[in-house]
């Protein structure tokens, strides 16, 4: 006859407790990381001219309330520095440009696939509050002995090169050939130019029409409607872009879209 031995352990109700609250809690945790929905966030990298700071900043905000799942990446510098980027293979997915050339040129290099013109705006011709030149009208400009505007090669420095030209026509040749001499510094973009009025170490400057608002120290000089240069904003999808990309596209020229514009300053299309 065998005989065996059956051994019976033992749990306590103490550790019986502590091993059900561990179960549910693990399983808690199950259901937190499994059963709800996961909001997974993509980016989107866009490049934007100088002068479209404070206006995509406050669309980015109003976007992302709208397009939780999209984090909108902003970079701004004058549109040729970022023309020049985009074509050294910097990433991004959207470009903004002051104009159409850069865009234009991108476009020849193979970097676009669709472009459309957003919004526009005019020149302004500015002098520090105290106005030192005692300029009054557009016409008194040669008075300036510190004049400070964009390089030919961003988009305000052309803008302006444009300006002077139909100035020329009106006032006569001497105004250009005045207005070139006073020139003491070009510059990379149009937010450097006003600087220099900020800063009073020039006598006047030309940029931008949204570059005037709210700003503190500077006197704005009208410039004649007949003389006045309009400025084209366009923006390109790129290449590598996603197809979220058109919803950040389609909400600039919605109505909310509009409206943020135009509180800053820009004309657009109605």
């Amino acid at each position: 006859m065998s005989t065996f031995s059956q051994s019976t352990s033992y749990t306590s109700p103490k550790k019986k407790g502590w091993l059900l609250f561990v179960g549910f809690s693990l399983l808690c945790l199950c259901v937190i990381f499994t059963g709800c929905p996961q909001h997974t966030s993509k980016t989107l990298h866009i490049f934007a001219a100088s002068s479209l700071t404070e206006s995509f900043r406050a669309l980015k905000q109003a976007f992302e309330k709208t397009h939780p799942t999209i984090h909108v990446s902003l970079t701004f510098a004058g549109s040729q520095v970022l023309r020049l980027q985009l074509e050294q293979g910097a990433y991004a997915h959207l470009f903004a440009s002051a104009n159409q050339t850069h865009i234009q040129r991108l476009k020849r290099s193979g970097h676009v696939t669709k472009t459309h013109i957003f919004a526009n705006n005019t020149l302004a011709l500015i002098v520090p509050s105290s106005n030192p030149a005692n300029i009054k009208t557009f016409e008194d400009l040669p008075r300036a002995r510190r004049l400070v505007v964009g390089t030919k090669h961003v988009p305000i420095g052309m803008y302006t090169e444009r300006l002077f030209k139909r100035a020329t026509h009106q006032y006569g040749p001497n105004f250009g050939k005045q207005v070139h001499t006073r020139i003491i510094s070009r510059e990379k973009n149009v937010r450097l130019v006003r600087a220099k009025i900020a800063m009073r170490v020039a006598d006047a400057a030309i940029v931008y029409h949204t570059d005037t608002l709210n700003q503190a120290g500077i006197q704005t000089i009208p410039i004649p409607k007949t003389l006045n240069v309009k400025a084209i904003y366009e923006i390109a999808q790129l290449k590598r872009a996603p197809t979220y990309t058109k919803q950040w596209l389609q909400f600039i020229v919605s109505p909310s879209g509009r409206d943020i514009l135009k509180r800053y300053g820009f004309g657009v299309s109605e």
